[in-house]
């Protein structure tokens, strides 16, 4: 897996996390 991807999938995990804990 690219290195790229996989930080980026780590963001838009914590991202999502963070989207729901506001909620």
């Amino acid at each position: 897996a690219d290195g790229k991807s996989r930080i980026t999938e780590e963001m838009m995990a914590i991202v999502g996390a963070k989207e729901v804990s506001a909620h």
